[in-house]
């Protein structure tokens, strides 16, 4: 299993940082086409736009696993053994709950939306943008029943004397 982690990990941090390095070309390059060339390059703001949904898709992926996730930590933080165990199995399920939401959402629309095209981008299928969310979800979905397993564990045992505190995830992996 820790071999998949790393796996994902390197997978996943490798297309956040082409999704930022397309984003950052094509917002530079509209900007010259416009005011140094005087030319219209459409294509350009839609490509950032994808580029950057890939990145808040893909990207949350990422942040959750090394608990760096936006959070309120104040309940979990102030909470200790089975109270800050039952916590986090809540919010693991709520989160997870959310999740399956997502992926049935994201995968009901790759079909209705497979044959629309993009405007300025005829090669790009809509559909597109759904598989990143759905696969998003799915890797999120997974690193949340890890999560959830582990509170399990608190909840039962009520050992947290070593569990980080200001995390999303008191499981987060480290870098």
């Amino acid at each position: 299993m820790q071999k998949f982690y790393h796996i994902s990990k390197i997978v996943y941090e490798s297309i956040v940082g082409i999704a930022l390095l397309i984003t950052i070309f094509a917002v530079v390059f509209q900007v010259l086409c416009r005011y140094v060339f005087h030319i219209a390059a459409p294509w350009t703001e839609e490509l950032a736009r994808y580029a950057m949904l890939a990145i808040t898709f893909l990207g949350t992926v990422v942040v959750s696993r090394t608990g760096n996730h936006l959070g309120a930590f104040f309940l979990v933080d102030r909470a200790s053994g089975r109270l800050k165990g039952l916590i986090l199995v809540l919010s693991n399920i709520v989160v997870i709950g959310f999740l399956y939401f997502m992926i049935i959402g994201g995968w009901s629309m790759i079909p209705l939306t497979y044959n629309a095209l993009s405007t300025t981008m005829p090669f790009f299928r809509m559909a597109y943008i759904y598989y990143g969310l759905v696969f998003g979800s799915v890797f999120m979905a997974i690193y949340s029943i890890k999560d959830l397993a582990l509170s399990v564990k608190l909840l039962i045992d009520g050992k947290d004397e070593n569990l980080p505190i200001g995390k999303s995830t008191p499981f987060a992996e480290e870098d």
